[in-house]
Formats: structure tokens, C-alpha cells, sequence
């Protein structure tokens, strides 16, 4: 199975919406568990998104890590 770069995770097309800073990033790495878990810290931080959007992201982010 190829590994998907974190822009084409379920997560990452959420946040090329919502949050491209947070995107711009993590955008072209390769994810891994170290990744998801810098990356549901900086969701939980961002003072751009709004509290749906940031639970719509780590549920997102969720089902990222479940998958891979």
C-alpha cells in the first residue's frame, strides 16, 4: 500500500479549506504517528478555526490515523 502525503488524507483536504496556514505546514510529508500527534496539537492551538471546525478536524484526523 502507498503511504499518502498528509495533503490527501481526509484531514489535510479539510484544512486546505479551513486552516491552509496550519496546512501549509504538514502539507507535502509523509504522515506517520509522530505527525498526527504534532498535528492534533496545532488544531487544538489555532486561533483561526472554530470549535466545530476544530472537532470536525481531529474526528477527520481520527479516522487518518485509524486508517494508516
Amino acid at each position: 500500500m502507498s503511504k499518502k502525503k498528509f495533503n490527501q488524507t481526509k484531514v489535510g483536504q479539510f484544512l486546505s479549506k479551513t486552516a491552509p496556514g496550519i496546512l501549509d505546514l504538514a502539507g507535502d510529508i509523509l504522515p506517520n504517528a509522530g505527525v498526527f500527534g504534532l498535528l492534533k496539537n496545532l488544531i487544538k492551538k489555532d486561533t483561526v478555526l472554530t470549535v466545530e471546525d476544530k472537532e470536525k478536524a481531529l474526528m477527520l484526523l481520527e479516522q487518518d490515523m485509524t486508517e494508516m
